[in-house]
């Protein structure tokens, strides 16, 4: 068995999120804001450019969709 992994990140497994609009009311998901979604999975993935691993988030909108947004596209609630 692992020890729990303790990078930082927005958001864990499971946590409940609202998709939410930038300070110009703009989003990649703004058909989805609003929208209450549930994150059903959270993949640590190593960059290039940067020293620190990006989380890709896999999100289960209230519309049924599967979303895969960046951490600024919304908030856990």
């Amino acid at each position: 068995m692992q020890p729990p992994d303790t990078k930082r990140r927005k958001a864990d497994e499971g946590d409940d999120v609202v998709f939410i609009l930038d300070e110009n009311g703009l989003s990649q998901y703004f058909a989805h804001n609003g929208h209450l979604g549930k994150v059903r999975s959270v993949e640590l993935r190593p960059q290039r450019h940067r020293q620190s691993p990006r989380a890709v988030y896999t999100i289960e909108c209230e519309c049924g969709l599967i979303l895969h947004p960046r951490a600024n596209a919304f908030e856990v609630t």
